[in-house]
């Protein structure tokens, strides 16, 4: 009971840190938003060709943070099947102590 408690805490820990993690990819997506439509509205070809460097180097964070994302959803995947592999294995040896002392109580009676 405590390793599944423990193991729910680390899940839920896990889980806290990807949702920041995707709520400081939403900013950055509205940020670099917002960069493209001022890139649209009437403005100095300099300014544009600012915004055009701050939207590229955007893009280049938001392609990079992604790539971090998925390798951060892959590891928490194979964590998640380890903890259900560990579970499983921790059943089944609480399953085959039961029987063993079943077993022990049986011959004793």
């Amino acid at each position: 009971q405590r390793e599944k408690e423990s193991i729910n805490r680390e899940l839920e820990q896990t889980n806290r840190r990807l949702r920041e993690e995707t709520d400081e990819r939403c900013r950055l997506q509205q940020q670099l938003d917002s960069l493209n439509a001022s890139l649209n509205s009437p403005s100095a070809l300099e300014a544009t060709q600012i915004l055009e460097i701050t939207t590229q180097s955007n893009l280049t964070a938001l392609q990079n943070q992604l790539a971090s994302e998925r390798e951060y959803k892959q590891q928490l995947e194979q964590q998640n099947e380890s903890i259900r592999t560990q579970l499983l294995d921790s059943n089944e040896q609480s399953i085959q102590f039961k029987e063993k002392t079943n077993q022990l109580q049986n011959q004793l009676q």
